[in-house]
């Protein structure tokens, strides 16, 4: 085989980024499929940018979308038990006041039983819900669990309507 970008014949098989493909030894051009190319070209931009080539993908993609910022993203540690995630913020004053619930929310599980959460779904439009953190799936919720809950209900109200009257 001969380096479609000078032409030698100096080819070898090699490993790069985890991925084999061959290598020319006098310019360095890589030869492989299209996709193993992107992969590696991937791995090398987020490497460069100090991005984790886990994440890199989902990483890049917001950094595009005006008005979002990036504030965290981690790929993730098996080990230590850590999901993959994301965190941005949105730039943009119409959410005041999702961010004044949010910090009220903040406020409020300094002084509620149960930590209260803000989660988002998309439901026909985005859809945020302000619930109890059980750090379990709702089947396996207990009777004593949502009654103590309940109880954090009027500590949440008071909380919030403090933030809405500064």
């Amino acid at each position: 085989m001969n380096c479609k970008n000078c032409g030698s014949s100096n080819v070898t098989e090699t490993i790069v980024e985890g991925y084999t493909v061959k290598e020319c030894q006098v310019c360095g051009h890589l030869h492989g499929s299209q996709e193993v190319l992107q992969k590696i070209e991937e791995i090398k931009k987020a490497k460069e940018t100090g991005i984790d080539p886990i994440i890199y993908p989902l990483h890049s993609l917001f950094q595009k979308i005006s008005n979002l910022k990036i504030e965290y993203s981690c790929p993730g540690f098996p080990k230590e038990k850590i999901a993959p995630y994301i965190s941005f913020i949105i730039a943009d004053p119409r959410l005041k006041s999702l961010e004044q619930i949010a910090e009220a929310v903040i406020q409020a599980n300094k002084k509620t039983t149960v930590k209260w959460m803000l989660e988002v779904t998309f439901q026909k439009q985005l859809l945020y819900i302000l619930k109890p953190n059980f750090h379990h799936d709702p089947y396996h919720i207990s009777v004593e669990q949502i009654s103590i809950s309940q109880k954090d209900i009027e500590i949440l109200a008071r909380e919030i309507e403090e933030k809405f009257q500064s």
